[in-house]
């Protein structure tokens, strides 16, 4: 005897539940794993320093992140450039290498200042000082900040690590602190004002 119509339906509809069931959790799953976590917005800084020169920006290229300065300097920061490395596929720092052109002026002497291997830049402290009898006010030194790069969660922790002083100079006046504020988006690029030298400095963090 052939079963009954209904019948033959609630046996389909039995058989194909824990597929249905299997497919649904699935689609659930996979969306979940496969989205990644949103980016955040890019955070610039306050710009440090002096109100003269002319507007500057410095990038790291893509899936780049900031390690160091480099620059010239003597009396005061003459020009300042970036230092940067990529983020491997697995995570990690690879190797720094300088990135694009020194924004400022020829004189000063060569320097260089530069996170530990697997450290990122987060912050930087800077000092300014005004020329006597001059509106003037030019950065003449600053030292970075670095924390370590976790490669599984692609965020830098720990505690911040100051490297030395960019200059030795020390003529008082001002000092302020710029940081990226999200252990998510250290460093990728610095912006600022120079002319003859480097008359503020600030920095933007951003994921790689």
């Amino acid at each position: 005897m052939k079963p009954l119509a209904s019948e033959t339906m609630r046996t389909s509809l039995a058989a194909s539940w824990p597929s249905r069931l299997a497919l649904s959790a699935c689609t659930l799953l996979c969306t979940a794993v496969a989205t990644p976590a949103q980016d955040l917005p890019q955070q610039e800084t306050i710009v440090f320093g002096g109100s003269g020169g002319t507007a500057f920006r410095r990038d790291c290229p893509a899936h780049y992140v900031g390690t160091g300065l480099r620059g010239r300097a003597d009396k005061f920061v003459d020009a300042v450039g970036l230092l940067c490395a990529p983020i491997l596929s697995d995570g990690s720092v690879g190797p720094t290498t300088t990135s694009g052109t020194l924004s400022g002026g020829g004189g000063g002497k060569v320097y260089s200042t530069q996170c530990s291997p697997g450290y990122v830049m987060v912050a930087a402290e800077l000092f300014a000082s005004q020329i006597t009898f001059t509106p003037s006010q030019w950065i003449y030194s600053g030292r970075i900040g670095c924390r370590a790069w976790n490669k599984a969660t692609r965020t830098s922790g720990g505690s911040t690590s100051w490297l030395a002083e960019i200059t030795n100079n020390n003529p008082g006046s001002f000092n302020g602190s710029v940081s990226c504020t999200s252990n998510r988006q250290p460093v990728v690029a610095i912006r600022g004002r120079s002319g003859t030298y480097v008359d503020a400095l600030g920095l933007i963090c951003n994921e790689p």
